[in-house]
Protein backbone atom coordinates (compact mmCIF):
# COMPACT_ATOMS: atom_id res chain seq x y z
CA UNK A 1 0.00 0.00 0.00
CA UNK A 2 3.47 2.60 0.22
CA UNK A 3 2.84 3.31 -3.46
CA UNK A 4 -0.78 4.74 -2.22
CA UNK A 5 0.63 7.07 0.04
CA UNK A 6 -0.60 5.38 3.00
CA UNK A 7 1.67 5.74 5.92
CA UNK A 8 3.78 3.11 7.00
CA UNK A 9 4.30 4.17 10.65
CA UNK A 10 3.58 4.16 13.24
CA UNK A 11 1.86 1.03 12.70
CA UNK A 12 -1.91 0.92 13.29
CA UNK A 13 -3.36 0.82 17.29
CA UNK A 14 -5.37 -2.19 18.82
CA UNK A 15 -5.27 -5.98 18.56
CA UNK A 16 -2.68 -7.48 16.12
CA UNK A 17 -4.48 -7.57 12.38
CA UNK A 18 -3.35 -10.44 10.08
CA UNK A 19 -3.31 -10.80 6.15
CA UNK A 20 -4.94 -14.23 6.23
CA UNK A 21 -7.78 -12.81 6.98
CA UNK A 22 -10.70 -15.17 8.77
CA UNK A 23 -14.16 -13.77 10.17
CA UNK A 24 -14.45 -12.39 13.68
CA UNK A 25 -10.76 -11.80 13.44
CA UNK A 26 -8.62 -8.41 13.51
CA UNK A 27 -7.52 -6.92 9.81
CA UNK A 28 -5.52 -4.09 8.60
CA UNK A 29 -7.95 -1.59 6.38
CA UNK A 30 -7.27 1.31 3.98
CA UNK A 31 -9.68 4.20 3.93
CA UNK A 32 -9.78 8.05 3.17
CA UNK A 33 -8.82 10.46 5.79
CA UNK A 34 -9.46 14.59 6.16
CA UNK A 35 -7.90 16.27 3.78
CA UNK A 36 -7.41 13.52 0.80
CA UNK A 37 -5.15 12.21 2.91
CA UNK A 38 -5.40 7.90 3.58
CA UNK A 39 -4.61 6.27 6.67
CA UNK A 40 -4.81 2.16 7.85
CA UNK A 41 -6.43 1.07 10.82
CA UNK A 42 -7.14 -2.48 12.16
CA UNK A 43 -10.77 -3.48 12.22
CA UNK A 44 -12.38 -6.59 13.50
CA UNK A 45 -14.12 -8.27 10.72
CA UNK A 46 -18.22 -8.24 10.50
CA UNK A 47 -20.72 -5.59 11.38
CA UNK A 48 -22.89 -6.26 14.64
CA UNK A 49 -26.84 -5.76 14.18
CA UNK A 50 -29.25 -5.62 16.99
CA UNK A 51 -33.25 -6.58 15.56
CA UNK A 52 -36.07 -6.31 17.83
CA UNK A 53 -38.33 -9.01 17.79
CA UNK A 54 -41.54 -9.10 15.08
CA UNK A 55 -44.00 -8.41 17.76
CA UNK A 56 -44.35 -6.89 21.28
CA UNK A 57 -43.64 -10.80 22.68
CA UNK A 58 -40.67 -12.06 20.38
CA UNK A 59 -36.95 -11.72 21.68
CA UNK A 60 -34.72 -9.20 20.22
CA UNK A 61 -31.76 -11.30 18.27
CA UNK A 62 -28.58 -10.18 16.92
CA UNK A 63 -26.42 -10.91 14.22
CA UNK A 64 -23.08 -10.47 12.62
CA UNK A 65 -22.84 -9.55 9.17
CA UNK A 66 -19.26 -10.03 7.61
CA UNK A 67 -20.17 -10.21 3.86
CA UNK A 68 -22.12 -7.69 1.73
CA UNK A 69 -23.02 -8.91 -1.87
CA UNK A 70 -21.89 -6.73 -4.15
CA UNK A 71 -24.76 -7.28 -6.62
CA UNK A 72 -27.06 -5.84 -3.27
CA UNK A 73 -24.38 -3.50 -1.32
CA UNK A 74 -26.25 -0.18 -2.81
CA UNK A 75 -30.29 -1.30 -2.13
CA UNK A 76 -29.96 -2.94 1.59
CA UNK A 77 -30.25 -1.24 4.42
CA UNK A 78 -27.59 -2.53 6.15
CA UNK A 79 -25.13 -1.65 3.71
CA UNK A 80 -26.54 1.31 1.72
CA UNK A 81 -25.00 4.41 3.74
CA UNK A 82 -21.07 2.26 4.35
CA UNK A 83 -21.22 2.53 0.55
CA UNK A 84 -22.22 5.88 -0.20
CA UNK A 85 -19.61 7.22 2.73
CA UNK A 86 -17.50 4.60 4.18
CA UNK A 87 -15.67 2.43 1.37
CA UNK A 88 -12.30 0.66 2.20
CA UNK A 89 -9.80 -1.58 1.08
CA UNK A 90 -8.60 -4.74 2.81
CA UNK A 91 -5.21 -5.89 2.29
CA UNK A 92 -5.05 -9.99 2.12
CA UNK A 93 -2.48 -12.42 1.16
CA UNK A 94 -5.30 -14.95 0.97
CA UNK A 95 -8.76 -16.35 2.23
CA UNK A 96 -10.14 -19.88 2.98
CA UNK A 97 -13.24 -21.29 1.67
CA UNK A 98 -15.32 -24.05 2.78
CA UNK A 99 -15.81 -26.61 -0.13
CA UNK A 100 -17.41 -29.61 0.03
CA UNK A 101 -15.65 -33.05 -0.89
CA UNK A 102 -16.75 -36.41 -1.67
CA UNK A 103 -18.86 -36.02 1.29
CA UNK A 104 -16.56 -34.23 3.45
CA UNK A 105 -15.91 -30.84 4.33
CA UNK A 106 -12.45 -29.36 2.93
CA UNK A 107 -10.96 -25.76 4.03
CA UNK A 108 -8.80 -24.25 0.61
CA UNK A 109 -7.00 -21.77 1.00
CA UNK A 110 -7.60 -19.08 -1.79
CA UNK A 111 -4.68 -16.62 -2.96
CA UNK A 112 -3.72 -14.63 -6.17
CA UNK A 113 -0.45 -16.01 -7.44
CA UNK A 114 1.01 -13.16 -9.07
CA UNK A 115 -0.01 -10.96 -6.46
CA UNK A 116 1.30 -12.11 -3.01
CA UNK A 117 -0.56 -9.42 -1.12
CA UNK A 118 -3.66 -7.66 -2.78
CA UNK A 119 -7.13 -5.82 -2.07
CA UNK A 120 -10.70 -6.59 -1.92
CA UNK A 121 -13.41 -3.72 -1.77
CA UNK A 122 -15.24 -3.66 1.93
CA UNK A 123 -16.68 -1.14 3.73
CA UNK A 124 -16.28 0.09 7.43
CA UNK A 125 -18.39 1.51 10.44
CA UNK A 126 -18.43 1.57 14.48
CA UNK A 127 -20.66 -1.17 15.79
CA UNK A 128 -22.15 -1.95 19.08
CA UNK A 129 -20.66 -5.55 20.34
CA UNK A 130 -23.84 -7.97 20.30
CA UNK A 131 -21.67 -9.18 23.10
CA UNK A 132 -20.05 -6.60 25.22
CA UNK A 133 -22.42 -3.52 24.26
CA UNK A 134 -19.25 -1.33 23.78
CA UNK A 135 -18.35 0.17 20.22
CA UNK A 136 -15.60 -1.50 18.05
CA UNK A 137 -14.86 -0.51 14.75
CA UNK A 138 -15.38 -3.07 11.91
CA UNK A 139 -15.55 -4.12 8.44
CA UNK A 140 -17.21 -5.98 5.93
CA UNK A 141 -16.57 -7.39 2.65
CA UNK A 142 -17.98 -7.39 -0.76
CA UNK A 143 -18.55 -10.56 -2.57
CA UNK A 144 -19.78 -12.02 -5.77
CA UNK A 145 -20.73 -15.47 -7.15
CA UNK A 146 -17.49 -17.70 -7.04
CA UNK A 147 -15.24 -18.32 -9.85
CA UNK A 148 -16.01 -21.71 -11.48
CA UNK A 149 -13.98 -24.30 -10.02
CA UNK A 150 -15.30 -22.93 -6.21
CA UNK A 151 -18.51 -23.20 -6.75
CA UNK A 152 -18.60 -26.21 -4.67
CA UNK A 153 -17.66 -23.29 -1.98
CA UNK A 154 -19.89 -21.04 -0.55
CA UNK A 155 -21.96 -19.22 -2.64
CA UNK A 156 -19.81 -15.66 -2.12
CA UNK A 157 -16.04 -14.82 -2.96
CA UNK A 158 -13.92 -11.43 -1.70
CA UNK A 159 -14.02 -8.98 -4.50
CA UNK A 160 -10.76 -8.71 -5.41
CA UNK A 161 -9.83 -5.28 -6.99
CA UNK A 162 -6.93 -4.15 -9.65
CA UNK A 163 -4.14 -1.69 -8.48
CA UNK A 164 -5.55 1.20 -10.28
CA UNK A 165 -9.29 0.78 -8.98
CA UNK A 166 -7.76 1.37 -5.62
CA UNK A 167 -8.12 4.92 -5.46
CA UNK A 168 -11.21 5.49 -7.59
CA UNK A 169 -12.78 2.74 -5.45
CA UNK A 170 -11.88 5.39 -2.46
CA UNK A 171 -12.74 8.60 -3.71
CA UNK A 172 -15.37 8.17 -6.39
CA UNK A 173 -18.69 6.85 -5.47
CA UNK A 174 -19.88 6.93 -9.18
CA UNK A 175 -16.40 5.01 -9.96
CA UNK A 176 -17.18 2.80 -7.05
CA UNK A 177 -20.71 1.93 -8.70
CA UNK A 178 -19.02 1.41 -12.31
CA UNK A 179 -16.45 -1.00 -11.18
CA UNK A 180 -19.46 -3.31 -8.59
CA UNK A 181 -21.15 -3.35 -12.25
CA UNK A 182 -18.36 -4.25 -13.80
CA UNK A 183 -17.35 -7.09 -11.47
CA UNK A 184 -20.35 -8.49 -11.18
CA UNK A 185 -21.22 -8.67 -14.82
CA UNK A 186 -23.47 -11.84 -15.28
CA UNK A 187 -23.64 -12.30 -11.71
CA UNK A 188 -20.21 -14.12 -12.00
CA UNK A 189 -17.07 -12.48 -9.98
CA UNK A 190 -14.16 -11.25 -12.43
CA UNK A 191 -10.21 -11.03 -11.29
CA UNK A 192 -6.98 -12.88 -12.07
CA UNK A 193 -6.04 -15.93 -12.15
CA UNK A 194 -6.11 -17.65 -8.34
CA UNK A 195 -4.56 -20.78 -7.31
CA UNK A 196 -6.00 -22.65 -3.78
CA UNK A 197 -4.96 -24.87 -1.93
CA UNK A 198 -6.87 -27.52 0.57
CA UNK A 199 -5.62 -26.54 4.13
CA UNK A 200 -7.60 -29.54 6.17
CA UNK A 201 -10.40 -31.99 6.36
CA UNK A 202 -13.31 -31.70 8.85
CA UNK A 203 -15.56 -34.15 9.58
Amino acid sequence: MRRLGVPQSPPPEGPAARLDCARSTWASIVRNAPLHALQIENRRWGFHRHYPGRDDRAQPFKRELFIADATQVTQLPSFRAGFAWRRCLIPMSSWSERQDTDGKKALVEVSLPERPVFAVAGLYETSQDIRTGMSVDTFVVLTVTPESFLRGARHAMPLALEEEDYLPWLDDLEAARHLVRSKTKDGVGRTQAIKSRRAQLFG
